[in-house]
């Protein structure tokens, strides 16, 4: 072991981090290894809609370079504000529809658990 005042030796600790997985039910509980393909996996089943965002932005970066060379008069740096003005509107109302979501799918939990509860204590 090392003293206090020196780091301890990493080489004590015998980590595989290519290999590791989630154990446990913390944040989703995912089931997914810690990969690439596993992370955005296991985000878009917890929360489908911050890809979506991404893949709107994207198409819309992809479209604005398309339209790059058919802009008119316009100057490049409007034209590129606009860019990012419509980058951002796609990913934000998307997570604005998550959220949306998500608030509507935790109150219809509630009242359905609100119903259920009150036929147990009517019966």
């Amino acid at each position: 072991m090392s003293s206090p005042s020196t780091p301890p030796d990493v080489s004590e600790y015998n980590y595989d981090f290519d290999t590791f997985e989630r154990e446990g039910d913390f944040e989703g509980g995912s089931e997914y290894k810690d990969t690439h393909d596993g992370r955005l996996k296991s985000k878009m089943i917890e929360a489908p809609f911050v890809p979506i965002g991404i893949a709107g932005a994207l198409a819309t970066i992809g479209y604005s370079i398309f339209a790059f060379r058919r802009r008119g008069t316009m100057s490049t740096s409007v034209f590129l504000m606009h860019l990012r003005v419509r980058a951002q509107s796609m990913i934000v109302g998307s997570l604005t529809l998550g959220v949306a979501a998500t608030l509507i799918k935790e109150f219809m939990d509630k009242r359905k658990k609100k119903q259920k509860t009150s036929q147990a204590v009517s019966k």
